[in-house]
């Protein structure tokens, strides 16, 4: 009989979090039985295995940020409830937990199910991860029979935590496959939620800034979110109605970078940015903010990327006018970008995930 494991997270919308979620589903679902739990009732934005259940504890798709706050704990408390029924009936030998949300869940239920072996997987900065209740954070982490992080440099900001693993994000099919294209298009890309976080204001304002000799560049920025409005007016106030498309969410994200001339992330912070890698998988040359310590460990400035400081428009400008006139930097940064494939190898990583579920589910 195959062992069983539980995903449980938020929804499958797109993301960067979602999408890691449903790769390793689909990997996973070759060897155990799994079954994905969601607290909103939304497809799946990724192609699942037919093999995986999919099971979402709302019977309707709200949104807690939109609701009264009495509304969100009977929400909460109903969510609680339906959680605890279906592990009785699907019996996992082991969950893992994804966001703070589900994660808090989870664990405070854990106690009320014997030997359910519980690991929670972060995808964000540890610091952003739970921004204002790191001490109830660090209360039920103390709970979980392990904690995966991104990249060693998280561990400092995990206290009186024990078995923490480091694995990080693999690069999916959908950029590894991706035709390289030749010739490139004058455009500028990027690629993530359109929230705060990730700071498309900085990105549109450097933009706006070019030298006058690129004017016949755009930029493209694909993703969905609350801040599209604000947006769309900072566009519309600094008269780039016809230079800057904020094109929605897509299903081709590779298809539609590759031929870019430049990948921007602007970021405010991230965890393990899975949307730089990506980028640099198809051979782009990239401008990242230095937005968490990990990107040190991925990026040696002017070699594979050029790394800027946060919040600096300035110096985001003088970026983007380098690489965009400067054709040699341009062929070294997409050369060396490209060898991000070799280091987030699928197979490489897959084999991380099974040594540490197989360990905590003997």
């Amino acid at each position: 009989m195959k062992k069983k494991i539980v995903f449980y997270t938020m929804a499958l919308v797109k993301g960067g979090t979602e999408r890691t979620i449903v790769n390793l589903a689909n990997e996973f679902a070759c060897k155990y039985d799994v079954v994905i739990i969601t607290n909103i009732l939304k497809e799946s934005a990724y192609k699942l295995n037919r093999k995986i259940k999919h099971i979402s504890l709302d019977e309707k798709d709200k949104h807690q940020e939109k609701l009264p706050k009495k509304i969100v704990t009977k929400l909460s408390l109903k969510r609680t409830k339906k959680l605890k029924e279906i592990l009785k009936k699907e019996k996992p030998d082991l969950v893992l937990c994804f966001l703070p949300e589900p994660t808090i869940r989870m664990l405070s239920i854990k106690k009320n199910f014997n030997n359910l072996k519980v690991i929670v997987a972060i995808r964000n900065h540890p610091n952003n991860e739970f921004p204002c209740l790191k001490t109830v954070r660090d209360y039920y982490y103390k709970r979980a029979n392990g904690i995966i992080i991104q990249d060693k440099a998280y561990q400092k900001y995990l206290k009186n935590t024990k078995n923490i693993y480091t694995i990080p994000n693999f690069l999916s099919d959908e950029f590894i496959n991706c035709e390289q294209k030749n010739k490139k298009s004058n455009k500028i890309v990027s690629v993530g939620r359109l929230e705060n976080q990730k700071n498309y204001k900085l990105l549109i304002k450097a933009f706006a800034n070019l030298s006058p000799q690129l004017n016949n560049y755009k930029l493209y920025i694909y993703g969905e979110g609350k801040k599209r409005k604000s947006l769309e007016k900072l566009i519309g106030k600094l008269k780039l109605n016809d230079e800057v498309f904020l094109k929605g969410n897509v299903s081709d994200v590779a298809k539609k970078i590759s031929d870019a001339k430049v990948f921007v992330l602007s970021s405010n912070y991230e965890g393990m940015p899975n949307a730089l890698l990506e980028a640099m998988s198809l051979s782009l040359p990239v401008i990242t903010t230095n937005n968490t310590e990990v990107i040190t460990n991925i990026i040696t400035n002017y070699h594979n990327g050029i790394i800027i400081s946060r919040k600096n428009e300035q110096k985001l400008t003088k970026a983007l006018n380098e690489v965009l006139i400067d054709k040699d930097l341009q062929e070294k940064l997409s050369k060396e970008a490209s060898k991000v494939k070799n280091i987030y190898q699928k197979e490489k990583i897959i084999k991380l995930w099974y040594e540490i579920i197989d360990k905590n589910m003997r």
